[in-house]
């Protein structure tokens, strides 16, 4: 059984203002961002059951969990998830184009959004993940579908400015994947990038996030756009602009409509969040090994 986040490293707890997080420390020396990539690969590979799906919204982060199971020899099977009707084509097709160009077969999985999001199903898995969080559900019924293990990139590592301070954040929002997984009706994890303690301080002393926090990129106020610079230390990246699909759900006519979402989103009370300051982090992470 592939863990959550190895050795259980980090564990979430409370809701609203009672949520925390647990981090505990490495448990051996950190070696590079792209060889705590590799480590993880060959390790889920080891453990998996059935097949491994990646889900592959044509973003980086899902892309490169693909590139790093590919550099192994080793033939995840990528899932596009279409937002019927054509709603997030202009995201989707950087997935094609990368499965053409690597003679990947993918499994495309189409879900007419609207409908879905009225439907009792959408309520269920909701519950079952303890999540308002829309933009999620969907990809989690296609995740239930599949019978294998199922890795998405859902949880890359997160640093935030806040008061001229960087802290990285856990947001309560954000931890649907984890109890969905850790309900057991899922196998794998949607925190490849930060499966271990290691990986996630490798992540975090990355020169250019190093470049970050000491405020030499001006004008950005989180890592999200750096780590186009870190995954490219491993393998080329195509710059891409970021979309979701859900441009054109939020402009439809028929989004007015849906009732269930609007409500939801009112009586949603999972605003909890953790933050640790960058250098406290740092030290957290890395005490057992001094």
């Amino acid at each position: 059984m592939i863990e959550y986040r190895k050795n259980d490293f980090f564990i979430d707890s409370g809701t609203g203002k009672d949520f925390k997080v647990e981090l505990k420390p490495i448990l051996r020396p950190n070696k590079s961002y792209c060889e705590e990539l590799i480590l993880n690969a060959k390790e889920i590979w080891e453990q998996k059951d059935g097949p491994l799906y990646v889900l592959y919204s044509g973003g980086i982060d899902s892309e490169l969990i693909l590139k790093v199971f590919l550099s192994l020899n080793m033939s995840p099977i990528p899932v596009i998830i279409s937002l019927q009707p054509n709603l997030n084509n202009h995201d989707i097709k950087y997935a094609f184009d990368f499965c053409k160009k690597n003679s990947l077969t993918p499994l495309v999985v189409d879900i007419n959004i609207v409908d879905f999001e009225k439907s009792n199903e959408f309520i269920d898995i909701s519950i079952l993940a303890n999540t308002t969080n829309h933009y999620d559900i969907p990809a989690m019924k296609v995740a239930l579908s599949l019978d294998g293990t199922v890795l998405c990139g859902y949880e890359e590592p997160t640093l935030s400015l806040i008061n001229n301070t960087w802290y990285y954040v856990e947001k309560e929002t954000w931890a649907g994947w984890r109890k969905l997984y850790r309900s057991g009706k899922l196998t794998g994890t949607s925190a490849f990038h930060s499966w271990s303690a290691e990986t996630l301080l490798s992540f975090m002393i990355d020169p250019d996030i190093i470049k970050l926090v000491e405020n030499k990129i001006p004008d950005r106020l989180s890592s999200l756009a750096s780590r186009h610079a870190v995954y490219g230390k491993l393998f080329h990246m195509d710059p891409r602009p970021k979309f979701t699909g859900w441009e054109y759900v939020h402009i439809s006519k028929e989004f007015d409509s849906m009732k269930q979402i609007a409500s939801f989103m009112k009586t949603d009370k999972k605003c909890g969040e953790y933050k640790i300051e960058y250098n406290s982090l740092i030290e957290m992470l890395s005490i057992r090994c001094r």
